[in-house]
């Protein structure tokens, strides 16, 4: 488990500290590596959007083995689910009401490489990483409504290293 002290999450969570089951043992291929523009929809979304917000808020963070990851460029993405969840989706998605039930608050750590590539390297919480053991898409399905449908979101929130925000400044 990888283990991020956080300031700033609301809904608040217990402690301030979020426990992330590492995405190493995960056999899905897909998901755990995503391109930038990923996350460049995502900072879009931040601008445009007000139930996105992004702010500095990882206190520290360690790795499922115990080491210090505080000073390096990590993010949480943590999405709750709107009580209105659209199914269609600008015509572009459909989403049924069962998979958005499983949906209800997502998250992610990612860090971002210097190929300028996302990597996945946590999913909270572990009930929705158990769903994604089993059905490895919905672990997808998740990260495109981040990044291309605003509406299915009540709120998302980014926050981030002091090193990510540093990295975010030059960009």
């Amino acid at each position: 488990m990888w283990t991020a002290v956080v300031e700033g999450i609301q809904p608040k969570i217990d402690g301030n500290i979020l426990r992330l089951v590492a995405t190493q043992n995960l056999r899905a291929r897909k998901g755990k590596i995503l391109k930038e523009r990923w996350f460049r929809a995502i900072r879009k979304n931040t601008q445009m959007h007000p139930n996105y917000a992004i702010h500095d808020g990882i206190r520290s963070l360690t790795s499922p083995d115990g080491k210090d990851f505080s000073r390096k460029a990590f993010f949480l993405i943590i999405g709750d689910k709107g009580e209105k969840a659209p199914e269609y989706i600008r015509r572009l998605y459909y989403v049924s009401s069962l998979i958005a039930g499983l949906m209800k608050r997502v998250g992610f750590l990612c860090g971002i490489s210097t190929a300028d590539e996302v990597g996945v390297f946590g999913i909270w919480p572990a009930k929705f990483y158990e769903i994604c053991e089993r059905r490895p898409d919905l672990m997808v399905v998740a990260q495109v409504l981040l990044a291309d449908c605003p509406d299915f979101w009540e709120r998302v929130q980014i926050i981030v290293s002091p090193a990510m925000r540093h990295l975010l400044g030059k960009r």
